[in-house]
């Protein structure tokens, strides 16, 4: 589970630092189409749902 808040940006320098050219099967323009938008996550707590039973060897 990701929890934080989320926020789109339109900025070209960061969208062209990430830009990938497989990208451009959606993106036709490519990393100047209009329709780009960069998602910055600012992460507040992570947790992964898995949990471990093993316990430690007798010495």
């Amino acid at each position: 589970m990701l929890d934080g808040v989320a926020t789109i940006t339109r900025d070209k320098a960061r969208i062209k630092e990430l830009w990938n050219f497989i990208l451009k099967t959606w993106f036709t323009e490519g990393e100047h189409d209009p329709r780009i938008t960069a998602i910055k996550i600012t992460r507040a707590r992570a947790t992964t749902g898995i949990t471990s039973t093993a316990r430690p060897s007798p010495a």
